[in-house]
Protein backbone atom coordinates (compact mmCIF):
# COMPACT_ATOMS: atom_id res chain seq x y z
CA UNK A 1 0.00 0.00 0.00
CA UNK A 2 1.39 3.17 -0.87
CA UNK A 3 1.90 6.04 2.03
CA UNK A 4 0.26 9.11 2.29
CA UNK A 5 3.43 11.48 0.32
CA UNK A 6 2.88 8.93 -2.34
CA UNK A 7 -0.96 8.82 -2.54
CA UNK A 8 -1.00 12.87 -2.25
CA UNK A 9 1.13 13.12 -5.76
CA UNK A 10 -1.04 10.57 -7.42
CA UNK A 11 -3.76 12.87 -6.75
CA UNK A 12 -2.27 15.71 -7.80
CA UNK A 13 -1.24 14.00 -10.77
CA UNK A 14 -4.84 13.05 -11.45
CA UNK A 15 -6.02 16.36 -11.08
CA UNK A 16 -3.89 17.83 -13.47
CA UNK A 17 -4.69 15.00 -16.23
CA UNK A 18 -8.72 14.90 -15.06
CA UNK A 19 -8.69 18.88 -16.47
CA UNK A 20 -9.18 17.15 -19.91
CA UNK A 21 -12.40 16.05 -20.00
CA UNK A 22 -11.17 13.09 -22.47
CA UNK A 23 -8.82 12.11 -19.76
CA UNK A 24 -11.87 12.52 -17.32
CA UNK A 25 -13.97 10.65 -19.50
CA UNK A 26 -11.38 7.30 -19.66
CA UNK A 27 -11.11 7.44 -15.93
CA UNK A 28 -15.03 6.87 -15.96
CA UNK A 29 -15.02 4.19 -18.07
CA UNK A 30 -12.25 2.65 -16.04
CA UNK A 31 -14.14 2.95 -12.56
CA UNK A 32 -11.36 5.13 -11.24
CA UNK A 33 -13.89 7.83 -9.38
CA UNK A 34 -15.25 5.03 -6.90
CA UNK A 35 -11.38 4.56 -5.63
CA UNK A 36 -11.33 8.89 -5.41
CA UNK A 37 -14.35 8.81 -3.79
CA UNK A 38 -12.96 5.99 -1.18
CA UNK A 39 -10.65 8.90 -0.08
CA UNK A 40 -13.39 11.30 1.08
CA UNK A 41 -13.50 9.02 4.02
CA UNK A 42 -9.45 8.68 4.59
CA UNK A 43 -8.30 9.54 8.04
CA UNK A 44 -5.29 12.12 6.35
CA UNK A 45 -7.11 15.64 5.74
CA UNK A 46 -4.58 16.11 2.66
CA UNK A 47 -6.30 13.22 1.15
CA UNK A 48 -9.93 14.08 1.50
CA UNK A 49 -8.85 17.23 0.40
CA UNK A 50 -6.78 15.56 -2.94
CA UNK A 51 -9.73 13.58 -3.77
CA UNK A 52 -12.12 16.53 -3.14
CA UNK A 53 -10.15 18.76 -5.92
CA UNK A 54 -9.96 15.72 -8.38
CA UNK A 55 -13.82 14.88 -8.45
CA UNK A 56 -15.02 18.98 -8.60
CA UNK A 57 -11.93 19.51 -11.74
CA UNK A 58 -13.82 16.82 -12.97
CA UNK A 59 -16.67 17.45 -12.41
CA UNK A 60 -17.25 20.91 -13.88
CA UNK A 61 -15.73 20.09 -17.41
CA UNK A 62 -18.76 17.58 -18.52
CA UNK A 63 -22.35 16.76 -17.98
CA UNK A 64 -22.11 12.99 -18.22
CA UNK A 65 -19.34 13.56 -15.71
CA UNK A 66 -21.42 15.04 -13.41
CA UNK A 67 -24.47 12.27 -13.95
CA UNK A 68 -21.90 9.72 -13.25
CA UNK A 69 -20.40 11.29 -9.95
CA UNK A 70 -24.09 11.72 -8.66
CA UNK A 71 -25.25 8.31 -9.67
CA UNK A 72 -26.22 5.37 -7.37
CA UNK A 73 -22.99 3.72 -8.67
CA UNK A 74 -20.28 6.32 -7.42
CA UNK A 75 -22.96 8.70 -5.09
CA UNK A 76 -20.09 11.51 -4.08
CA UNK A 77 -22.10 14.11 -2.80
CA UNK A 78 -23.43 12.74 0.77
CA UNK A 79 -19.31 12.49 1.36
CA UNK A 80 -18.46 15.82 0.20
CA UNK A 81 -21.47 17.57 1.87
CA UNK A 82 -20.01 15.41 5.14
CA UNK A 83 -17.04 16.99 4.78
CA UNK A 84 -18.02 20.49 4.13
CA UNK A 85 -20.33 20.35 7.44
CA UNK A 86 -17.66 18.83 9.57
CA UNK A 87 -13.83 18.45 8.80
CA UNK A 88 -11.69 20.16 10.98
CA UNK A 89 -9.09 21.43 7.92
CA UNK A 90 -10.98 24.52 6.22
CA UNK A 91 -8.96 23.59 3.38
CA UNK A 92 -10.68 20.19 3.22
CA UNK A 93 -13.96 22.23 3.30
CA UNK A 94 -13.15 24.74 0.67
CA UNK A 95 -12.22 21.64 -1.25
CA UNK A 96 -15.60 19.68 -1.04
CA UNK A 97 -17.36 22.86 -1.56
CA UNK A 98 -15.79 23.01 -4.60
CA UNK A 99 -16.56 19.86 -5.93
CA UNK A 100 -20.49 20.31 -4.75
CA UNK A 101 -20.30 23.54 -6.20
CA UNK A 102 -19.21 21.28 -9.48
CA UNK A 103 -21.20 18.28 -9.16
CA UNK A 104 -24.56 20.92 -9.10
CA UNK A 105 -23.47 23.69 -11.68
CA UNK A 106 -26.44 23.54 -14.21
CA UNK A 107 -26.77 20.14 -13.25
CA UNK A 108 -30.47 19.42 -11.24
CA UNK A 109 -29.84 16.14 -10.47
CA UNK A 110 -26.87 17.47 -8.84
CA UNK A 111 -28.37 20.11 -6.58
CA UNK A 112 -31.25 17.86 -5.88
CA UNK A 113 -28.04 15.58 -4.14
CA UNK A 114 -27.09 18.47 -2.30
CA UNK A 115 -29.88 19.41 -1.03
CA UNK A 116 -30.71 16.01 -0.02
CA UNK A 117 -27.38 15.73 1.98
CA UNK A 118 -27.84 18.92 3.67
CA UNK A 119 -25.65 21.21 1.63
CA UNK A 120 -28.20 23.96 1.92
CA UNK A 121 -27.98 23.91 5.81
CA UNK A 122 -24.52 23.44 5.77
CA UNK A 123 -24.04 26.56 3.41
CA UNK A 124 -25.94 28.80 5.89
CA UNK A 125 -24.03 27.12 9.04
CA UNK A 126 -20.67 28.29 7.43
CA UNK A 127 -22.43 31.91 6.49
CA UNK A 128 -23.56 32.28 10.09
CA UNK A 129 -20.53 31.18 12.03
CA UNK A 130 -17.89 33.38 13.06
CA UNK A 131 -14.99 31.41 12.70
CA UNK A 132 -15.67 30.48 8.93
CA UNK A 133 -12.77 31.68 6.67
CA UNK A 134 -13.58 34.65 4.85
CA UNK A 135 -12.52 32.69 1.44
CA UNK A 136 -15.02 29.97 2.36
CA UNK A 137 -17.60 32.04 3.38
CA UNK A 138 -17.80 33.55 -0.50
CA UNK A 139 -17.71 30.49 -1.85
CA UNK A 140 -20.34 28.90 0.31
CA UNK A 141 -22.81 32.96 -0.44
CA UNK A 142 -21.85 31.94 -4.35
CA UNK A 143 -23.08 28.86 -4.08
CA UNK A 144 -26.33 30.08 -2.34
CA UNK A 145 -26.76 32.46 -4.54
CA UNK A 146 -26.56 30.09 -7.55
CA UNK A 147 -28.92 27.50 -5.97
CA UNK A 148 -31.70 30.27 -5.70
CA UNK A 149 -31.18 31.51 -9.03
CA UNK A 150 -31.53 27.74 -10.22
CA UNK A 151 -34.40 27.35 -8.30
CA UNK A 152 -36.12 30.74 -10.10
CA UNK A 153 -34.98 30.04 -13.19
Amino acid sequence: SLGVPDRLEALEALQELVEDVDNARDLMAAGGFAEVKGLLAAEEPRLQAGAAWVLGTAAQNDEALQSHLCSAEVDVMPGLARLFREAASAEVRAKALYAASALQRSHALGRRQFELAGGVHALVDALAGEAAASKLRLKSLTLLADLVAAAAG
